[in-house]
């Protein structure tokens, strides 16, 4: 994983020397209005540049999972944004991978609860019923053998 061309860059970086030189050259011959037309030149590829940075990051941030990621950003020119966007996407799941753990403790912890109230309602029924059978075969005993005193 990772992004590729860190060559290329160092290799523009002595180009930007040679530019330099050729701009303080034109300037030196008074050509106030070249130097403006290579700022205009050098603005419009710096944002032609942001443009597709742009672009590459909504595609890595619409990708589904870290192998499309990285495969997105790996042609990449800028190591130090492809390792930002990768520890921010990181960040991203690990506190959304936390948060859903909490959220689903506590509804756990909420079922628990409630099947635990039901549970208890259900063997309160239970002995509530229980009693009131037990109370009235005794009542019948008790009313059967009263009967059978009575015929005596």
């Amino acid at each position: 994983m990772g992004c590729s061309h860190s060559q290329a860059k160092k290799k523009s970086k002595g180009k930007k020397g040679e530019k330099s030189q050729k701009d303080k050259s034109s300037r030196d011959d008074g050509g106030k209005g070249a130097s403006a037309e290579q700022a205009d030149v050098c603005l419009e590829k710096q944002l032609e540049r942001f443009e597709w940075q742009l672009r590459i990051l909504k595609e890595v941030l619409s990708a589904n999972g870290n192998p499309e990621r990285a495969e997105l950003l790996k042609d990449h020119a800028d190591e130090d944004v492809c390792t930002l966007v990768l520890g921010i996407l990181d960040k991203v799941k690990t506190e959304t991978t936390a948060d859903l753990n909490v959220l689903h403790e506590h509804r756990s912890q909420t079922v628990t609860e409630e099947h635990e109230r039901h549970v208890d309602g259900n063997a309160h029924a239970h002995t509530h019923t229980h009693t009131r059978t037990h109370t009235h075969t005794l009542n019948e005993s008790m009313f059967s053998i009263i009967s059978l005193l009575a015929q005596r």
